[in-house]
């Protein structure tokens, strides 16, 4: 006996429609997920990376720079591009603001440096909670930095310029995230000049003031509150002030250190000032680091 079964017609449309139905309450349930998580970013303790990232080929081209650096500490001076982008690129949570300042007595500054637009041509839009907090990086400017501090080598009668000469720079970064926590790091670097090409640096062509044939950027360092407990005790043992680093001779310019040492002894007292430096802002400001 040939037995013969027909699938039921109704069984079939209420498979289809149960399907269905999930699959919408699947979409729907990972869209309030994403969403959900979206906003929990912006929620999080932020975590993230600061970092200079080099000049590209068509910023080069473009002639197109974040940083101006001032030769002199004086507002003629002349104005040297600097060659790398300062960066911060979280990858938990998200930063709501970041800022340069500087805190030396003898800056040109008024304390701050725009890293985001102040005037705007129309109403900014309200924050916009379709990407997560860590998906984009800050790249911060200035418009100019003027070295807080720099030495000058031994300088020639017959060509009227000096050897050498060394500049430091330095600047706070104000690191806010949506929780309203802040961090205060620090970066700093020299301006290395001269008239003579030896072997040790990179040295670049200077088109941009006849004082000297080469340039480069050298010592460039960031640093976090995370790195203060592992430089405190030869920090607090380093008394040097600016003038006693550099080491002027009696009425002249030139720096005894620079001529006698060379510039990475100089550059190495420089990072012990700038950490003391560092070290008694954060107490000021009463860190968690010091609580």
């Amino acid at each position: 006996m040939l037995l013969c079964s027909q699938t039921n017609p109704c069984t079939i449309d209420i498979s289809i429609v149960i399907s269905a139905l999930s699959l919408l309450i699947a979409c729907l349930a990972f869209l309030v997920n994403q969403k959900n998580s979206t906003l929990n970013s912006y929620a999080q303790k932020a975590c993230y990376q600061v970092f200079f990232v080099k000049r590209n080929f068509l910023e080069l081209f473009l002639n197109k720079y974040r940083f101006n650096i001032k030769i002199y500490p004086s507002i003629m001076s002349e104005v040297i591009p600097f060659n790398y982008t300062l960066r911060i690129r979280p990858y938990i949570g998200g930063i709501y603001r970041t800022q340069l300042f500087t805190s030396f007595d003898d800056d040109f500054s008024l304390g701050t440096a725009k890293t985001g637009p102040i005037l705007f041509e129309t109403m900014p839009s309200k924050i916009s909670l379709k990407k997560y907090a860590n998906t984009s990086d800050h790249q911060l400017s200035t418009n100019v930095l003027f070295p807080y501090a720099y030495a000058v080598g031994k300088y020639d009668e017959k060509t009227r310029k000096s050897d050498n000469q060394l500049n430091r720079y330095h600047s706070y970064i104000e690191i806010t995230d949506y929780c309203g926590n802040t961090e205060i790091w620090y970066m700093s670097f020299s301006l290395l000049l001269s008239n003579k090409k030896d072997t040790q640096y990179k040295w670049l062509k200077c088109t941009f003031y006849d004082g000297y044939d080469y340039y480069t950027y050298n010592n460039i360092a960031i640093v976090s509150p995370k790195d203060v407990l592992k430089n405190y005790n030869r920090t607090l043992k380093f008394n040097k002030s600016i003038d006693q680093i550099i080491g002027k001779t009696n009425n002249s310019l030139e720096s005894k250190s620079l001529i006698e040492n060379g510039f990475a002894k100089m550059e190495y007292d420089f990072q012990l000032y700038e950490m003391k430096e560092y070290i008694n802002f954060l107490k000021k400001l009463k860190t968690d680091i010091f609580i």
